[in-house]
């Protein structure tokens, strides 16, 4: 009996470790190590704004590994079309990729604006009228001497000191934004964002290209006191239109930006991509900071950040994909959970039941063999103890006979 019982016990334990890990969830004992790296690669010139990023994410979180490479590096040992691979990249390196194919989410923008000095004597008319896309090529793509007269159809002869900010970017956008691929030798290119700032700001007669970020006084939200920001006359009709009007403050601005109002050619979005949604918690925590307190880096690294009437749709986009990862994975653990325990009671009460029938049958069975009394074994068998006698507790008995003669003797006790 003992070996039937350990015997259906160790068939039970067995069947409950069979069932639980049928229905577990894979690493739901043994976590993911994929989750806590985060692969990513970067596009050249956004290298120093990802360092800085990942540098201020990880300070007080130890256990999240990154591993950033610069995307043109081939020996890297992953791509961006690797499964849980994120990258981010500039526009222009997004539109030599299948776009169609990836996940794609803007983050920050490099934004190219017009600069006049908040002196320049022309500026009410400017800042009516606007300066077509054709007058600004005339002043940086033809030869010769430009008069502001000609960029605001006047007869005024003052030269207008044309500026930008040197680099390739800049270059490629002002390219695309005047459709010429020249700059004149009459334009000063200047690699230093704030001298070209002071520069505009203390010559009334000049115009340049700057970024964005390199105009803007962070502390008050605001463009730079003695700056302003030339209006673009899109359509080229000599008016500044309302759908063109965004130059009333910066925050007018940015949404702007935002909605498309402003020229495509000078603005550049820095975009994370990636060959589907991030769902694990370790990039979509990561993606959720870049949005909020990752922010406050970009202006370092000469980029824009994005107003927070854009970035908390994409916040919250990101928490929702989250909380729907979760639930998916949660649900079966619950189905699982309730399975195990029904799979549990089955088995527990099926070896109970077991159990009893064989109990029950062993003593019925015990029952079943007869008592042989053995006439030398002291039992309740062997007592024999007849009704209507007197018994004594000295082991003794009497009885009286019909006749009134009385018969005495011992007990089976004293046998």
């Amino acid at each position: 009996m003992k070996k039937l019982i350990v015997l259906f016990s160790l068939v039970a334990s067995l069947s409950v470790l069979q069932v639980s890990s049928m229905v577990m969830p894979p690493g739901y004992l043994q976590g993911s190590t994929d989750t806590d790296t985060v692969r990513v690669l970067v596009s050249p010139e956004l290298g120093g704004l990802v360092d800085r990023w990942i540098t201020e994410y990880t300070h007080d979180k130890p256990g999240i590994v990154f591993r950033n490479n610069d995307i043109s590096d081939e020996s890297k040992g992953y791509q961006l079309g690797d499964d849980g691979v994120i990258g981010i990249v500039t526009e222009d390196y997004l539109r030599s990729l299948e776009r169609g194919s990836l996940w794609s989410m803007v983050v920050a923008r490099d934004v190219i604006v017009p600069v006049i000095s908040a002196d320049n004597p022309f500026i009410e008319e400017i800042m009516e009228n606007g300066i077509s896309p054709s007058a600004f090529a005339d002043a940086y793509s033809e030869p010769g001497r430009l008069t502001w007269g000609k960029v605001l159809n006047t007869d005024n002869g003052t030269t207008v000191n044309c500026y930008c900010l040197d680099g390739e970017s800049v270059k490629f956008c002002l390219s695309q934004f005047m459709q010429s691929d020249k700059l004149t030798g009459n334009v000063n290119r200047i690699s230093n964002s704030d001298e070209l700032a002071e520069g505009i700001m203390h010559d009334k007669y000049a115009i340049g290209f700057c970024r964005l970020s390199g105009i803007i006084d962070y502390k008050n939200h605001a463009v730079r006191d003695g700056l302003q920001i030339v209006p673009i006359d899109i359509n080229g009709n000599g008016i500044l239109e309302n759908n063109e009007n965004i130059y009333s403050c910066l925050n007018d601005f940015n949404r702007g930006v935002w909605i498309g109002k402003y020229p495509g050619s000078l603005c550049r979005n820095i975009h994370v991509v990636s060959t589907a949604a991030p769902v694990d918690e370790g990039k979509t925590a990561f993606l959720q900071w870049v949005l909020s307190g990752g922010q406050d880096y970009i202006s370092e690294a000469g980029f824009s950040e994005l107003i927070p009437g854009e970035r908390q749709p994409k916040i919250q986009g990101l928490k929702n994909v989250g909380m729907a990862v979760t639930a998916g994975n949660q649900q079966p653990f619950s189905s699982a959970r309730i399975f195990f325990i029904i799979a549990t009671v089955v088995v527990a009460g099926l070896l109970v039941y077991i159990i009893t029938k064989l109990v029950k049958a062993a003593s019925e069975k015990e029952q079943e063999v007869p008592v042989s009394v053995n006439a030398g074994a002291f039992n309740e068998q062997s007592v024999n103890a007849p009704a209507g006698i007197f018994f004594d507790r000295s082991h003794t008995w009497a009885f009286m006979e019909k006749d009134g003669n009385v018969k005495i003797g011992i007990d089976d006790f004293l046998q």
